[in-house]
């Protein structure tokens, strides 16, 4: 590198002592004599102002630029007038008809059966019966359908009738015989221990390219995710999110002191005015996020949540979303707004950028 671009203009040489002698060691004469023989002359440079590169400053200009554009544009310019809007304008236009097969359900079963299908069951069994015989080849065990139907049956009834451990359900006491006269324990054991929702070979190892944390449920949630897509939304929704409570040791387990149950997985939600959920994504940590939203807008973290759940929403019917301060910025409602899509929300006063809330 050539000292004179490293080093600029030169204003003056300063040139040091001798490190292996000090001044009371010498006469006057030999200091004079010794001064600035051992080391190479310091520089100073000039001010930047004086005999710089051209280059260097027309890029430091541009980035000087760039930089206040940027600074400029993120700050709106607010001005006075009314925020109502005509009603013609707020009018719901969509369609929240059910389709003739889901008003045909009529029990909690076929309910069930509408989100939890026999696809869901068929993979479940082939990925479970894999695994099972790479585990145990010596004594392979087959698991059909029914028993896996049976075994899901038996996991939603111990969440209502909550025992202190599995076994109780099967003691002479405090047992239940709709689970014992279904299932013996043994079995249910077995199927718990081999039990799988996708094939682990496929999987990508933790930190390379395209590992997915979800890997082991992620057909379960695809098929149960374009069950919900297919009902109607109502005119009013929220996104909020929720802890799906577990005591399993996971780097996916989130913890905040604010909900009912404090340990567990983190699950964002779009859920209409009626509690039935239309939409959902469970978090996997920021890189997910990034990941997963390439072809959508960047505003933040959080409303970028509202952005991917609100994806599925029509546009230009009026639609009304729901959310609160950690998820509202500017940026979202305006992209929301154009979609056709009304938004509301909480905002903090900070949040509101080139504007001075009043006080109260």
């Amino acid at each position: 590198m050539d000292p004179r671009r490293f080093y600029r203009g030169i204003h003056t040489i300063i040139k040091d002592y001798p490190d292996d002698s000090t001044d009371e060691d010498l006469s006057d004469d030999e200091l004079r004599r010794n001064r600035g023989r051992h080391l190479p002359p310091l520089l100073i440079p000039e001010s930047d102002e004086s005999d710089s590169e051209p280059d260097d400053d027309i890029l430091l200009s541009q980035l000087t630029s760039s930089s206040t554009r940027a600074s400029r544009a993120e700050i709106p310019q607010w001005r006075d007038g009314f925020l109502e809007r005509a009603e013609s304008e707020l009018q719901f236009t969509g369609d929240v008809a059910l389709p003739a097969n889901v008003r045909a359900l009529e029990t909690p079963f076929q309910i069930f059966k509408y989100f939890f299908t026999d696809d869901i069951f068929k993979y479940i069994y082939e990925d479970t019966n894999k695994y099972a015989a790479e585990k145990r080849p010596e004594r392979i065990c087959h698991i059909s359908i029914k028993e896996l139907e049976q075994f899901i049956g038996i996991c939603l009834f111990m969440s209502i009738l909550q025992l202190p451990s599995t076994r109780c359900y099967w003691n002479e006491n405090l047992g239940h015989s709709k689970i014992s006269t279904v299932m013996s324990c043994n079995c249910f054991g077995e199927i718990k221990c081999f039990i799988h929702f996708n094939d682990n070979t496929l999987q990508i190892p933790k930190g390379q390219t395209g590992h997915n944390p979800l890997h082991k449920i992620q057909p379960f949630l695809d098929n149960l995710r374009q069950r919900l897509l297919t009902i109607p939304k109502e005119e009013y929704m929220a996104v909020d999110g929720e802890i799906i409570p577990t005591k399993s040791r996971t780097s996916m387990r989130q913890y905040n002191t604010k909900k009912l149950h404090k340990w567990g997985y983190k699950n964002f939600v779009l859920s209409g005015s009626s509690g039935f959920s239309y939409d959902f994504e469970i978090y996997t940590g920021v890189q997910g996020l990034v990941e997963s939203d390439s072809n959508l807008p960047k505003i933040s973290n959080s409303s970028d949540v509202v952005v991917r759940l609100s994806r599925m929403i029509p546009e230009g019917a009026n639609y009304k979303i729901f959310f609160d301060n950690c998820y509202t910025s500017l940026p979202l409602l305006i992209y929301l707004n154009k979609k056709a899509i009304l938004p509301l929300g909480t905002i903090k006063a900070s949040h509101i950028p080139g504007y001075k809330v009043p006080a109260d």
